[in-house]
């Protein structure tokens, strides 16, 4: 005991927590056991999603392959039908179907077909695709991805793999499909036309690099062509409503004889360029578009 006021010498007596303080500590470790349940239930859920995803990604690339091949089918019975019209001994003819975006599937193609007829004389790379009718401000860039993966890459796979057959042989001919718009520009037509400019100068080089071994290297320009992509041209530059004839006044109009190039007279330029006939040609265009060049 001390006098009221007098300072004191002894230990203050020792208190247990606060009732407050225990409160807080039990409700501190509460709530992270919460958060930590609610992370392990988020995670728990999150991988729920994501292998919920992973599963419809799967069944979409299921889906994708069987639509694939269904259409590989499709195509390759088509061109088993075809063939026997043709009117040639089945010796001198093989359908193959292939994606000529596909390097690993040109590459194939070409030595099927060397396997097949014993040697590869002529090439003629032919599958082509406009792309979209747009200003340069529109175009997308996985349209120009498309379009170069079909007019200029394909026909650099064909080549790439039937030259080694031409030059061993010393003889052979390639014969590219190009257009007019390998040398004519044409507004909302960018992604195309240039395209085609590219594939001009891929045939250009490849001349120069194999006219020395014997294999001549040469490109068709054709104008407007009356085939299924001219048509699809129409309608993204005129609309579905003008009637085709009246189109192809006007996609014509600079053309001599006021008309698209027939297919059968690509065909038959195709096969005098492919011909000895030509031998001494190399590295050139030839115009199917009915307009005198200056």
């Amino acid at each position: 005991m001390t006098a009221r006021g007098a300072p004191s010498t002894e230990a203050p007596a020792r208190r247990g927590p606060r009732r407050s303080s225990l409160f807080k500590a039990q409700n501190r470790q509460q709530r992270r056991e919460h958060r930590h349940g609610s992370q392990a239930q988020g995670q728990g859920c999150s991988r729920h999603r994501r292998n919920g995803r992973h599963r419809l990604r799967d069944r979409a690339r299921v889906r994708g392959r069987g639509r694939q091949a269904r259409h590989l089918l499709h195509a390759q019975e088509k061109l088993d039908a075809l063939i026997p019209t043709l009117g040639v001994d089945e010796d001198h003819v093989k359908g193959f179907v292939v994606d000529a975006t596909k390097e690993d599937q040109v590459k194939a193609f070409v030595q099927g077909a060397a396997e097949h007829f014993g040697t590869i004389d002529v090439a003629i790379p032919n599958a082509g695709y406009e792309g979209k009718v747009a200003p340069i401000q529109d175009v997308e860039f996985s349209e120009v991805e498309k379009v170069y993966a079909l007019n200029v890459f394909s026909p650099m796979y064909v080549m790439k793999y039937a030259v080694p057959h031409m030059l061993e042989q010393k003889s052979g001919a390639i014969v590219v499909i190009a257009s007019a718009g390998s040398y004519t520009p044409a507004a909302t037509m960018s992604t195309y036309c240039s395209s085609k400019y590219a594939v001009a100068g891929l045939t250009k080089c490849v001349a120069n690099e194999v006219g020395p071994s014997g294999v001549h290297v040469n490109y068709i320009c054709p104008g407007p062509v009356a085939t299924d992509m001219m048509l699809r041209i129409e309608r993204d530059t005129f609309g579905p409503d003008m009637p085709h004839e009246e189109a192809e006044k006007l996609m014509a109009a600079t053309a001599l004889d006021k008309r698209y190039c027939k297919p059968e007279e690509v065909a038959y330029a195709a096969l005098y360029l492919a011909s000895e006939v030509s031998a001494h040609t190399t590295g050139m265009p030839l115009h199917l578009d009915s307009i005198v060049m200056g």
